[in-house]
């Protein structure tokens, strides 16, 4: 067709010409491909929630979690992987998860890392007795969490842990929890003798 069309130039010109015109076609072609693969491939595999461990402490550490496309509100943390307990969340592992709403926290865990769950909109929290470490900023600004259940066995509370949530803590007289409140002017409950105080806002003293 290209001969015909132009029967004055020369051959060699007609067929460059047509080569560039193909490259040109399968290019785009090539940036399309790599355009839909780009978005398949991830929600491919990223359809149901992943997590990534690594050893830590006789057992295993949360390194890494991302949720799914649809099962994305709520997780629960397994207690055991390849046979061994999950003792820990490393830090910023669900931190700005704005969807997530709600965590299971396993019996085996001990510690919670800094900025572990910073962010996102978890909206009740219950410590497993099994915890003894709260790290620093690891609740931050968790502004939709409420009824925080920490048990005496936490033995310490990082800075600004809890800094921006609603509260309040509920907790045992003298426990860790109970001081971190009074600290911090969060508002807590009492269980074993049923005092109440409740704040209506919380700041960080001294900050």
């Amino acid at each position: 067709k290209e001969l015909k069309a132009r029967p004055n130039e020369k051959i060699s010109n007609i067929v460059i010409g047509t080569t560039n015109d193909l490259v040109k076609d399968t290019s785009k072609f090539v940036l399309l491909a790599g355009f839909v693969l780009s978005i398949a491939i991830p929600c491919v595999l990223f359809v149901k929630p992943r997590a990534f461990y690594e050893e830590f402490g006789g057992g295993y550490s949360l390194r890494f979690y991302t949720l799914g496309l649809t099962d994305n509100k709520k997780i629960e943390i397994p207690s055991t992987y390849n046979g061994k307990p999950v003792v820990s969340i490393r830090g910023n592992v669900f931190k700005n998860m704005y969807l997530l709403e709600e965590v299971i926290l396993p019996n085996t865990l001990t510690t919670i890392s800094q900025y572990a769950f910073a962010y996102s909109n978890l909206i009740n929290l219950e410590l497993p007795n099994s915890v003894t470490f709260v790290g620093k900023y690891a609740f931050y600004n968790c502004n939709k969490l409420k009824n925080i259940s920490i048990p005496n066995t936490v033995t310490s509370i990082g800075k600004s842990a809890f800094y921006g949530c609603k509260g309040p803590i509920i907790c045992s007289t003298n426990s860790e929890a109970h001081l971190y409140a009074e600290d911090n002017n969060m508002g807590y409950i009492v269980e074993d003798n049923e005092e109440s105080v409740i704040g209506t806002e919380y700041q960080i003293k001294n900050e």
